[in-house]
């Protein structure tokens, strides 16, 4: 979200006249054949139904619209329930039980609710436990133990604990090492090494560019030569045809990022495609069926709505599907 790249001032970001309210919006994309122009939205892809699903945001306001990308481009969608508008969601799906998990965000305050979507719904789920409310969280789905792992965020304090959602509840853990607290930072699932990987973030205006992976009871710090540059509010996503992790842009201390890095499970590589999308922050990313990932939207000097598709190789404009 646009108020964390430099400040977590609103007046910041109205005297930039980039958000002139913020108030719930739902009319604004129903006309549209593909999400509004935004950023702070959650994507992740729905494998059980091949689609995948995108949720909130913001712009000139707070989204709390439904989207699926599929085969055939980009689809409103009308649930019976859904979140309340917000943006800045931890969002990921849980191959467990075959559904998309959404966990807080902001409104004006930070969220602490857990929703899944089932294809069709939402729902609101309501744990014994929880994290405390917080926004610009990691989420990832741990693959060898079944979990969705949530990390960090901010929500009047920066947070570096540690959450698994087992489909019921969730479960406050303990490592023995563990990332400092940040928000901001780029989650995905490795599936190189069935694990997850955690880069970047912020905290207290220091940017980071450590690389952590979990392995369901402890995170690892993993240090690689050459790494990709401290950032926040980077784009993350675990790719089917590189069996590994795709990271695009951010926000750096000097401006926002254009390039593309992959990991492997070992080590990044720094790729150095034939096109790119523009630099940005605060999009969102996920893979998709056709084994390629999904990114849209983001903040580059104004929000953006456009989608983009990576091959393993290149960055092409999307228009409609795969």
């Amino acid at each position: 979200m646009l108020r964390f790249l430099f400040s977590r001032s609103l007046a910041v970001v109205a005297a930039l006249g980039v958000v002139t309210a913020l108030v719930p919006a739902t009319s604004a994309t129903a006309a549209r054949s593909a999400p509004a122009a935004r950023s702070g939205h959650g994507m992740a892809f729905d494998a059980a139904r091949e689609q995948i699903v995108l949720f909130g945001g913001e712009s000139t306001a707070f989204f709390g619209d439904t989207w699926t990308w599929d085969s055939s481009g980009w689809k409103r969608r009308h649930p019976a329930h859904s979140p309340s508008a917000r943006t800045d969601v931890a969002m990921a799906y849980d191959a467990a039980r075959q559904e998309v998990v959404l966990f807080g965000g902001y409104d004006f305050s930070t969220l602490g609710d857990t929703w899944t979507w089932d294809g069709t719904d939402w729902t609101e789920e309501h744990p014994a436990h929880s994290p405390p409310e917080r926004d610009l969280a990691s989420m990832a789905y741990d693959p060898v133990r079944g979990q969705v792992v949530l990390f960090g965020g901010e929500g009047g304090a920066v947070f570096g604990d540690t959450w698994t959602w087992n489909g019921t509840d969730w479960k406050r853990r303990h490592p023995s090492g563990s990332p400092i607290r940040r928000w901001g930072a780029a989650m995905a699932t490795d599936t190189t090494g069935d694990q997850v990987v955690l880069f970047g973030g912020i905290t207290n205006g220091h940017y980071w560019n450590d690389t952590w992976t979990w392995d369901g009871s402890d995170w690892t710090e993993r240090t690689t030569t050459p790494s990709p540059k401290e950032r926040q509010l980077a784009s993350m996503a675990d790719d089917p045809g590189l069996g590994g992790v795709v990271l695009f842009g951010g926000g750096a201390r000097t401006g926002l990022l254009d390039d593309t890095w992959t990991w492997n499970g070992t080590k990044w590589t720094h790729l150095h495609p034939g096109r790119t999308p523009p630099a940005r922050a605060v999009a969102a990313m996920a893979p998709n069926a056709a084994g390629r990932v999904v990114l849209f939207g983001g903040y580059s000097g104004g929000f953006l709505h456009d989608t983009w598709k990576w091959d393993g190789t290149n960055w092409s404009r999307a228009h409609g599907g795969p």
